[in-house]
């Protein structure tokens, strides 16, 4: 029996308009797809992870700019991150803990949705960039390294 290994890292660019949420998704689904043995029901939490993180980052964007949405296989994890040219937007979310959000408010759950889905959330802001990533551990049954030296170092850890 041969043993399948781990897909090399994925990255998708798009211009920042919710329309392009749909598309990052069944992009994303498709890479988690083709993984060997991977966990189904996690796969289907790292996919809202993608439409919050992508969401977010539309926000924040510039209207001319971009957005990159990567993900990678880290041991028997999953790591994704969304990246986007803007500064983050309104700064209220980066001081309050996203687990202290009003969870009835129209706005403001994205973050928190994904805290509770994965195993870490990340948050970078600097340099005309916002880069927040997530990383959910036991994706795989049969773990591989597919990191690449051109990722941001925190994505790579």
């Amino acid at each position: 029996m041969t043993t399948q290994t781990a897909l090399g890292p994925f990255e998708y660019r798009f211009t920042p308009s919710l329309s392009f949420i749909r598309l990052a998704r069944h992009a994303l689904a498709g890479w988690l797809q083709a993984q060997p043995e991977i966990d189904v029901d996690g796969a289907d939490d790292l996919l809202i992870a993608c439409s919050e993180l992508c969401t977010n980052a539309i926000e924040s964007a510039g209207p001319t700019g971009s957005v990159a949405m990567r993900a990678c296989v880290d041991g028997d994890a999953v790591m994704l991150e969304v990246e986007d040219d803007g500064d983050g937007g309104d700064t209220e979310w980066r001081t309050a803990p996203h687990n202290q959000r009003d969870l009835h408010a129209e706005h403001g759950r994205g973050l928190f949705i994904v805290d509770r889905l994965t195993d870490s959330l990340d948050i970078e802001v600097g340099g005309g960039r916002t880069i927040v990533g997530c990383r959910k551990a036991g994706m795989l049954s049969h773990p591989g390294d597919t990191s690449d030296a051109g990722w941001s170092a925190r994505f790579q850890r």
